[in-house]
């Protein structure tokens, strides 16, 4: 008996063991249209204090017909809605159904519109800038709730309404602004992420208006969730060059837009050439711009730095002697290869040899003291990994803080880009907590607050075992990231991308019942 019960325990042993780190990492860029109908199961160990709804997107078609994408963000998106209430999970899963999506499958290839690279094979415009006029409405990369409108959306200012029962969408918001376009200018492009005030619930965003000329604008507004489709000028900066922001920075007094160093040409784009060579890098340093929330039209205050690329701001927040703001920081720009395009991202070979990794890093902008005007910068995070989508409890926004919770791929120093994990980060006293398994592919993490205290909650993930093919749904303590409840759920989940959590959105179990908003009144943790 002994000799069996040690047979079983070596044979686990030698299983686990010739599992490859990042077996089955390519599944996350193959393609999963399933779409699921609504069905509900217990989960043995859920918190009942988890009540509300995950929603998730991710790209999930990577070809139409004979064409196919070579970038992840082009292909055609998916939510995946995941309701957690009183024990149980209750799923379901459909493609967005965009205009941009359904021109595709009337003509069983890949329809009009703005793409950062061409398709295989590229598609040909039969009429002048058809991209222009095109759907331009696959808009998977985040969702909001403004007041009663829940709001999906990408790093464009064409945003759709959806309705978080159906997943269906209502249509393309038709905004009530108070300012509008420059003559000869139109808006080409927003940041996906917004910050919301954890005081006010206010939502504070840029977008980019943009001419032929090449002359375009930066606009700071923001939208008031008692008038959840109008969005109020706060500030609006002519630029010589298009700028492009994917994410941007608030604290209690500020908001701070870091410029990369490149710049969009806007004209390349209205002749319907991909994005991508309407990109150039022709600035030898990055600049914080920071604006005063008190007094938005004066000049920003510029700090320049050395040239850096960014993604996704953790927080920023105020101290006796400036702001501090944390963000994914990159030498290189990498809207290119692995975990951009497709193909790079599937071969291993090419994504372990040419990544290049993302820091978490924090720059002081000393705005009084010894330092004034100056900016000095620290790496938070694990230098030997690539830490990137990172979130924190949405609470402690524009607020000092302790934790940050992200993705890290090449996890502990691996020579594979698919050794992930979920790391937690504790930039008080410096640890770090992690869930990894080989092989398991985690989405960005989310907080679920339970209390007041910083990391007195839950994650929530989603996470592919490559082994296998499937997905569950992952929950930890967020104190020390131990599993608390794990479920597979009815499909894979290909690439993800930044889940939304929406607390006391509810609804009964059979499909189609209304939902019962149990904390309306709530913050959404975005």
């Amino acid at each position: 008996m002994l000799f069996s019960m040690l047979s079983v325990v070596f044979a686990l042993a030698v299983s686990a063991a010739s599992v490859a780190v990042d077996e089955g990492f390519e599944l996350l860029v193959k393609s999963n249209p399933e779409q699921v109908n609504w069905t509900c199961q217990p989960v043995p160990g859920l918190p009942r204090w988890i009540n509300g709804t995950l929603i998730l997107p991710s790209a999930a078609q990577f070809e139409m017909g004979e064409q196919r994408f070579q970038t992840i963000l082009d292909s055609f998106g998916k939510f995946h809605k995941m309701q957690l209430s009183n024990g149980s999970l209750c799923f379901m899963a459909k493609m967005l159904p965009s205009k941009f999506y359904n021109d595709s499958l009337s003509k069983d290839g890949i329809a009009p519109g703005f793409l950062f690279d061409e398709p295989i094979p590229p598609r040909h415009c039969t009429v002048p800038r058809c991209n222009l006029f095109g759907g331009n409405d696959n808009t998977f990369v985040k969702t909001y709730k403004v007041g009663d409108t829940y709001l999906s959306v990408t790093d464009s200012p064409i945003m759709q309404e959806f309705d978080p029962t159906t997943l269906d969408v209502v249509g393309k918001v038709a905004w009530k602004d108070d300012f509008k376009d420059l003559p000869a200018h139109m808006a080409l492009l927003a940041a996906a992420h917004a910050i919301i005030d954890p005081e006010t619930g206010n939502w504070y965003g840029v977008q980019q208006e943009a001419s032929l000329s090449g002359r375009a604008t930066v606009d700071l507004y923001t939208i008031d969730p008692a008038v959840p489709k109008r969005k109020q000028l706060l500030s609006r900066k002519i630029t010589e060059k298009m700028r492009y922001f994917h994410d941007l920075g608030m604290s209690k007094n500020y908001v701070i837009l870091p410029f990369q160093p490149y710049t969009f040409n806007a004209a390349v784009l209205f002749s319907s050439k991909p994005m991508k060579e309407a990109l150039v890098l022709d600035n030898k340093s990055t600049e914080f711009h920071v604006f005063s929330r008190s007094h938005p039209q004066a000049e920003p205050q510029v700090f320049t730095v050395d040239r850096f690329f960014y993604q996704h701001v953790s927080n920023a927040y105020e101290n006796e002697t400036g702001i501090i703001i944390d963000l994914g920081h990159n030498e290189r720009f990498v809207l290119h290869g692995p975990l951009a395009y497709v193909e790079p991202t599937a071969n291993k070979s090419e994504r372990d040899s040419s990544y290049s990794k993302f820091t978490m890093r924090r720059y002081h902008l000393h705005l009084n003291g010894p330092k004034s005007g100056q900016v000095t910068s620290e790496i938070l995070s694990d230098p030997s990994a690539s830490t990137e989508f990172v979130r924190i409890n949405e609470a402690f926004k524009t607020r000092p803080y302790c934790f940050y919770y992200a993705n890290e791929w090449f996890h502990k120093g691996s020579a594979a880009l698919g050794a992930m994990a979920v790391v937690k980060q504790d930039m008080c006293t410096g640890r770090r907590y992690y869930w990894a398994r080989p092989a398991h592919y985690p989405s960005e993490p989310v907080y679920v607050p339970r209390g007041d205290g910083e990391d007195d909650g839950s994650l929530l993930f989603s996470s592919l075992d490559g082994t296998t093919g499937k997905s569950s749904l992952i929950v930890v303590d967020a104190k020390n990231l131990a599993e608390i409840a794990a479920v597979e759920l009815p499909t894979r989940l290909p690439y993800t991308m930044h889940p939304t959590w929406f607390p006391g959105l509810v609804q009964d179990d059979a499909e189609g019942d209304d939902l019962k908003s149990e904390a309306a009144h709530d913050a959404v943790w975005v």
